[in-house]
Parts: C-alpha cells; structure tokens; sequence
C-alpha cells in the first residue's frame, strides 16, 4: 500500500498527509513526522485536525508533533 501510494504521488495523484497515516499505522513515527511535515509544506488543509483527531494521540508527546501544532498555530 505504501508503495502505491509513493506512486501514486509521483503522478500527482496521492497527498503527503494520506503517506503520513499510512506510515503512522505501520508505527513508524519519525516517517510520520517527515511527511507531516511534508503536508505542512504542502499546505495541507487537512493538518487543521493534528489537535482533535484521535489517530494522533501517540504523536502528542513528541516534540516535533508540538512544533508542527505551534506553526499551525494550532490550540493544545
């Protein structure tokens, strides 16, 4: 899946933030944060939900999750 999604992106055709999910189900958070951080750069309008959604809960601690939430200017 991760493959196809890496392919998929190369086309155009798949969001950084959909590579950052997969990778945060694998339990691999440093790729987590880098793609976050990809969707970031991006724009990603999605990332308006890192505080509220409860995927991200293991994520919550770190303190490159916290910088991301602070250049979102994003609550908690």
């Amino acid at each position: 899946m991760l493959n196809d999604l890496k392919a998929r992106r190369r086309q155009g055709h798949s969001p950084a933030l959909a590579i950052a999910l997969t990778y945060h189900g694998l339990g691999d958070a440093t790729a987590c944060l880098d793609w976050l951080e990809t969707a970031f750069e991006e724009r990603d309008p999605f990332l308006m939900e890192l505080t509220v959604w409860p995927g991200y809960d293991s994520l919550r601690r770190s303190a490159r999750f916290r910088g991301l939430t602070r250049k979102l200017r994003l609550p908690g």
